[in-house]
């Protein structure tokens, strides 16, 4: 014959029970795994499901093949994480004018030369005429744009759904990341990222694009 003893605990709202009913395994897991959900929730997109940029043009740089280094530039064109304003784009110029001087899927890297809004960071290389030269710029930032840009200057910088320390978290961004100010509220700058976001981010944590220098 089996005995259970249960025992209040009336601040938590519920009981302990030996033995556990069946479930119990499972509401603990689940417990457990609540504030993992949360972070994911609020994270910046999640890059195990794009890949990082250093990822794709490391794949580009060790293509064996055009075929393969189309591949590579197809995954970059959906990649999600990693950029950094300014050292990203520099990075990424050799491998967009290697692909328009090979004649590579001229559409596809079309298509990666808008995501990163025309590599603006990399003007002054001479590689960036070359490519500009080939490629269409009507969808490019101005420079009207780019004095709108902020980069976000620590990692896990949050972005809050209103101009207040205590307002609901709408999610945060990393280092490098660049940010486009359409107001601002006091201390609070308005933004929207690049994924379409939206929200405010304290100034403390913002430096102008045009000024901003990567650490290396």
């Amino acid at each position: 014959m089996a005995f259970t003893t249960c025992t209040a605990v009336a601040s938590a709202k519920a009981s302990m029970c030996w033995p556990p009913d069946s479930n119990w395994r499972a509401r603990r897991l689940l417990s457990l795994a609540a504030p993992v959900m949360l972070l994911a929730v609020l994270a910046p997109l999640d890059a195990s499901a794009c890949g990082r940029i250093q990822l794709w043009m490391a794949k580009y740089e060790r293509a064996p093949s055009d075929a393969a280094r189309a591949s590579a530039l197809l995954d970059l064109s959906s990649t999600c994480a990693g950029y950094v304003a300014k050292q990203s784009d520099r990075a990424l110029l050799p491998i967009i004018a290697d692909a328009v001087a090979r004649g590579i899927a001229p559409k596809t890297v079309q298509t990666v030369f808008e995501k990163f809004r025309c590599l603006p960071g990399a003007r002054d290389d001479s590689r960036y005429a070359v490519v500009s030269n080939a490629l269409d710029l009507s969808n490019c930032p101005t420079a009207e744009d780019l004095q709108t840009w902020k980069v976000s200057l620590g990692d896990g910088v949050i972005i809050r759904s209103k101009p207040d320390r205590s307002s609901k978290r709408a999610g945060w961004v990393d280092r490098g990341t660049v940010v486009a100010a359409t107001g601002r509220d006091g201390e609070w700058i308005e933004i929207t990222d690049w994924h379409g976001r939206q929200g405010f981010i304290h100034s403390s944590l913002l430096a102008d694009y045009e000024t901003f220098e990567p650490q290396q």
